[in-house]
């Protein structure tokens, strides 16, 4: 029979033992009397089994404590794999695990283990109950069917389970599943890791999650006749979320650091909070106290049973209290509805705010006190005791208006009126001031008899956001502003700032002298014309006057009376269109005219003068149309003149006058230097002093001269006289040459060195070149007697040349007769052994093999440029990648270094280097390259010398080395010598000419002879070769009609080959390749995109191909542009380089309209 134990302390052997139930233990009788079988029990089963190697009571099995029935167990014995394992009951187990050894865990509050750390490699299990199972060491299970997975891990009660390690389930069929977490409670479960489940059907499967709580038990399913013992998934306590708390029966925290407590409450969003029975935190963030109380947006709070926050960031305080979203503009402050509101109670409900504190901040809350604190202080209106208008509170008769005053008025919509008799008719309006009238929208007049209407007292066109500030002040103009007194702003949309007087500053002697000096007028005391603006214009300073219309005039006294126009500094003046003058009596009368400077004047149209002046006509003056006078005293009195530096003149049309003094009276003459003068038309002097007196003569250097026309003085002190007498040699008379280079003068000539060797009749010739004539003069004497035995050696060649012709005809004849037997039996070898190969499908072979030539030719591939449509060519047509440079250009004119391609997704890409190098830039007439710059129709200086352009070169010393320029005298002598050698050289040439004629005739004879033989010959060679073609063509024929009946079974494999063969070239398409990049890959039918960096919607006036050229290379095509290259323009950074000239932004600038000094001194001049 079975046998039921228990664990007594049995005091006389000072031990706890096992013993039966039947068993007695110590009771309150004296007696000592021990059970004899509690002591053999106790023998048996000590608490100390180190001392057996196995303790098996009535059929237990194993190594450790093993105790079961004495009779069989249906579930099998107890069972220890381990000899420090303990199992009990039918069935229980301890398996045989590793890992069992007590490690010490660091509880600084308990360290017990300590001493024992590492004492067990394996074992240390316990297992208590029928089907108890302990799967890993140190682990417990205690129960009917108790198991335990984990290291550690404690399950207590039928069917509870521990897998986690160091887990702890108690309870029926409670399960701790993961490592550290603990279920207490029937059916509880704790899922999460370091998670804790207390209660019937709590769960917690969260990370680090608590749930404490039984479900409504009473509704759950019954087991085994047992009610509300099953597991209760609908009302049961859940945490779900990471660190999320769920305490009350059925709560729920179902987010990461969500909290629910109470009965049935929900916490349902990340960093949640739902305190009461019922309370739901619906959102993140959302915090709930009190019973049944909700938040069902982000961040709501809703406290107090009921209380429910329906918008977001919103709070709901106090029973049934309701927050919902905030609409339309706050009161007074029209501040847009916020995004979250505060409610204490709800429609119908609400609640009085009591104990507040007096607010300081504008968002603060206001008390009683405070609005009782706000009234009015030291306000007073006199009415020196005659009762006037406005009396009864009743001028403001417009909505939202407003009225203080007597006699006060503001009878428009929003408008205010301030001050005795003020009147505010605009809607909008503010008058603030006796008297002050205001009549348009939005008008602003503030001061004694300040207006926006007209003059007289009428209003004119009723302006709006009009402002007049000031004493008598009018701003009449719509949109106009007056600021000032006695200030009129007349025109729409009018600046005036000002006054009517000088009466102070004309009192001061000192500022009154200084006026007189800058000024040459006198201040005087008095009214004035008042300061006053036009439409779109603005004056500002006392007796401004902006008359024209979008003028500007700032300054005392200054005036822009032109529309347009702009007048800045002390009776300064722009009465021209567009005119603008800048500085103290500054005069810009002429449309477009601009004056800079004191006492300048610009009244030529579009003339610009800078420049000032001590005194009134000491500035700078360009009376010209469009002259341009810059420096004190400088003058431009010509059309398109130009005068730079302190009194420069330019008096004539398109003349230029560049340095102090410099004087260009003729008409496109041009002066630059200290003192330079350049007189008559087209004439130019450049350098300190220099001189070009005559029309179109060039006197370049300093002190340089030229007195003859169309002549060239180069060099300091060179001179360029009239030339004289005829020229040497040619005997061309002086008057036929336009005008002479001069490089120096009497004295002081220079010489010439480094000439290239001329080519032209009017090229300068060097010394090299004069001797290499007397050189070749003695030569041919020596040539021409060799020239007749080179006659008589011909007719011997010729003789010989006969002979061989006829032997190598001889010789053909024979190899052509060869050359049949052999052709003749090749074709026959062929012809048999073609008729064993070739199949019967050449007709629909033929066919389609001419389809699909068509057809992969049509496919072709697409291209595509930056704009136009896309261009497709066929396989075998041409596409022409061009520039619009001549294609006849030669290589060596062009160059790739300046473009790079670069392959992209959908192409090639071309671009240029934006540092690029040419071998020359043209723009208009002017050449720059590395040769040096050259003007069209004109001289030119460059690296291999000086091109006088027609014209003689003067006071040239006597060339010596060979590279030396030469002179008259020089060839004058040249010519004496050679005139003699010259006489003999014609005689041997007439006694050459005579034995050539006899040689020549006898030369004649011999060639007809041998071209007799030659026809004969080829005759005979004729008659062969047509022979033997007849005898081909035969064989030919018979060979072809063999081949048509032999050619066979080749069909399907040839098509199977063509399709194949179709596929793989529409396939392998073409490859493309740039200076950079991958390769790029198009199928036959697929675009290539070849395009640039530039804009696809560039107009085509914007862009040229000049330039631009393409070779064909091994490679491929190679995009290259001219070396010599023409732009309209070419900017490198703030530099642009064109036609006009060369111009630097917001800089000096050089045209052919003249210099321009950006604003900036011209020093070192």
């Amino acid at each position: 029979m079975n046998k039921v134990y228990k664990v007594i302390w049995n005091a006389s052997i000072g031990a706890w033992v096992a013993t039966s139930e039947i068993a007695k233990g110590k009771t309150k009788t004296k007696s000592k009397t021990l059970n004899a079988s509690a002591i053999i029990l106790t023998s048996l089963i000590s608490f100390t089994p180190n001392a057996f190697a196995g303790t098996n009571t009535e059929g237990g099995v194993g190594q450790g404590t093993s105790i079961s029935g004495t009779t069989s167990c249906r579930e099998g014995n107890a069972s220890t794999a381990n000899e420090k394992d303990v199992a009990i009951g039918c069935g229980a187990q301890t398996q045989d695990r590793t890992g069992s050894n007590i490690a010490n865990r660091n509880n600084p509050y308990n360290n017990s283990t300590g001493a024992y750390a590492g004492a067990m490699k394996q074992g240390g299990a316990i297992s208590v109950g029928t089907g108890a199972v302990v799967e890993k060491g140190l682990g417990t299970a205690i129960g009917s069917y108790a198991t335990t997975q984990g290291i550690s891990g404690v399950a207590i009660g039928t069917g509870a389970l521990s897998s986690g390690n160091t887990a702890l389930a108690v309870g029926r069929q409670s399960a701790a599943t993961a490592d550290f977490s603990q279920a207490i409670g029937n059916v509880a479960a704790a899922t999460g890791k370091g998670s804790l489940a207390i209660g019937h059907s709590a769960t917690a499967e969260g990370y680090r999650s608590i749930a404490i709580g039984s479900p409504d038990i009473e509704n759950a399913d019954p087991v085994a006749g047992q009610a509300g013992a099953a597991y209760q998934p609908k009302m049961a306590t859940k945490a779900t979320g990471k660190d999320s708390i769920a305490f009350g029966g059925g709560a729920v925290a179902t987010e990461e650091n969500a909290l629910a407590i109470g009965a049935f409450s929900e916490s349902k969003g990340k960093k949640s909070v739902a305190i009461g029975t019922g309370a739901k935190a619906q959102k993140d963030n959302a915090v709930v106290i009190g019973d049944q109380a909700e938040a069902t947006f982000d961040g709501g709070v809703a406290i107090g049973k009921g209380a429910r926050s329906e918008a977001e960031n919103s709070i709901a305080v106090g029973k049934d209290s309701k927050a919902v979203q905030a609409t339309g503009e706050s009161f007074l402050t029209k501040q847009s509805a916020p995004t979250g509101v505060l409610s204490i109670g709800d429609v119908g409900s609400e609640r009085r705010i009591q104990n507040v504190a007096d607010g300081a901040a504008d968002s603060d809350a206001a008390t009683i006190r405070q609005l009782k604190a706000a009234r009015t202080h030291y306000v007073s209106i006199n009415d020196n005791g005659q009762q006037g208008g406005n009396f009864e509170n009743d001028g403001a008769t417009g909505r939202n208006a407003i009225a203080v005053g007597v006699n006060t008025s503001a009878t428009a919509r929003d408008a205010m009126a301030i001050g005795g008799y003020a009147r505010a008719t605009g809607i909008g309006a503010i008058s603030m001031g006796s008297s002050s009238q205001t009549v348009g929208s939005g008008d602003v007049a503030i001061g004694r008899n300040a207006s926006t209407k007209g003059a007289e007292g009428t209003p004119s066109g009723y302006s709006n956001q009009s402002i007049a500030i000031g004493d008598q002040t009018k701003a009449i103009g719509d949109q106009s502003i007056a600021i000032g007194a006695d200030v009129i702003a007349r025109g729409n949309s009018s600046v005036a700032i000002g006054g009517d007087d000088v009466d102070k500053i004309a009192q001061d002697a000192e500022l009154s002298k200084t006026y007189t000096e800058i000024t040459g007028g006198v201040l005087k005391a008095g009214k004035y014309p008042t300061t006053e603006a036009n439409h779109g214009s603005t004056a500002v300073g006392t007796q401004a006057v902006g008359t024209g219309a979008f003028s500007s005039a700032f300054g005392m006294t200054s005036k822009a009376t032109g529309d347009a126009s702009s007048a800045f500094g002390v009776m300064s003046n722009a009465s021209g269109k567009g005119a603008a003058a800048f500085g103290a009596v500054a005069q810009a009368t002429g449309d477009g005219a601009s004056a800079m400077g004191i006492n300048s004047l610009a009244s030529g149209t579009n003339s610009t003068a800078i420049g000032s002046g001590n005194k009134p006509g000491e500035g700078a003056k360009a009376t010209g149309n469009s002259a341009a006078a810059i420096g004190s005293g400088a003058q431009a009195t010509g059309d398109n003149s130009a005068a730079i530096g302190k009194g420069a003149e330019a008096t004539n049309e398109n003349a230029a006058a560049v340095g102090g003094g410099a004087k260009a009276a003729g008409k496109n003459a041009a002066a630059i230097g200290g003192g330079a003068i350049a007189d008559q038309e087209n004439a130019v002097a450049v350098g300190q002093g220099a001189q070009s007196l005559v029309e179109g003569g060039v006197a370049l250097g300093a002190r340089s001269k030229v007195e003859a026309k169309n002549s060239v003085a180069l060099g300091q002190d060179a001179v360029a006289t009239e030339a004289t007498g005829s020229s040497f040699l040619t005997n061309r008379d002086a008057s036929k040459s336009n005008g002479v280079i001069s490089v120096g003068s009497a004295g002081k000539e220079r010489r010439i060195t480094n000439v290239e060797d001329g080519s032209a009749d009017s090229d300068a010739v060097t010394v090299r070149q004069l001797k290499n004539v007397d050189g070749r003069v003695n030569q041919n004497t020596s040539n021409i007697s060799k020239n007749a035995q080179n006659i008589t050696n011909l007719n011997q060649k010729l003789d010989d040349t006969k002979t061989d012709l006829g032997n190598q005809i001889t010789d053909t004849n024979i190899k052509l007769n060869n050359t049949k037997d052999q052709l003749t039996t090749q074709i026959n070898d062929t012809k048999t052994e073609l008729n064993n190969t070739i199949g019967n499908t050449k007709n629909e072979l033929n066919s389609k093999i001419d389809n699909t030539k068509t057809e992969l030719e049509n496919k072709g591939l697409n291209f595509a440029g930056n704009s136009g449509a896309d261009v497709h060519r066929k396989l075998g047509e041409k596409l022409n990648i061009v520039g619009g440079a001549v294609a006849s250009t030669p290589a060596s004119k062009t160059s790739g270094e300046n473009v790079i391609t670069r392959t992209t997704q959908d192409g090639i890409q071309i671009e240029l280097l934006k540092d690029s190098k040419f071998d020359s830039v043209t723009t208009g007439n002017t050449t720059l390259n590395n040769n040096g710059l050259t003007i069209k129709d004109g001289s030119s200086i460059t690296k291999d010398g000086i091109n006088a352009g027609g014209k003689q070169i003067t006071n040239v010393a006597d060339g010596v080395n060979a590279k030396d320029a030469v002179n008259v005298d020089q060839l004058t002598k040249v010519k004496e010598s050679l005139n003699g050698k010259i006489t003999d050289t014609n005689n041997q040439l007439n006694d050459a000419k005579k034995d050539l004629g006899n040689q020549i005739a006898d030369t004649n004879k011999n060639l007809n002879d041998a071209k007799n033989d030659l026809s004969n010959q080829i005759t005979d060679t004729n008659t062969k070769l047509n022979n033997t073609k007849n005898q081909l063509t035969t064989q030919i024929n018979d060979t072809k009609t063999e081949l048509n009946n032999t050619i066979g079974n080749t069909k399907t494999e040839l098509n199977t080959k063509i399709d194949s063969t179709k596929v793989e070239l529409e396939n392998k398409g073409l490859n493309f390749a740039g200076n950079s990049g991958a390769d790029v890959h198009r199928k036959l039918g697929e675009k290539l995109n070849i395009v640039g960096g530039a804009a696809a919607s560039t107009p085509a006036g914007k862009t040229s191909g000049e330039n631009v050229i393409t070779r064909t290379t091994q490679d491929g095509i190679q995009i290259e542009l001219l070396k010599d290259s023409k732009f309209d323009s070419v900017t490198t950074g703030n530099t642009t380089l064109n036609n006009n000239g060369l111009t630097i932004k917001e800089g000096p600038s050089v045209t052919k309209d003249g210099i321009n000094a950006g604003g900036k001194q011209i020093t070192n001049v």
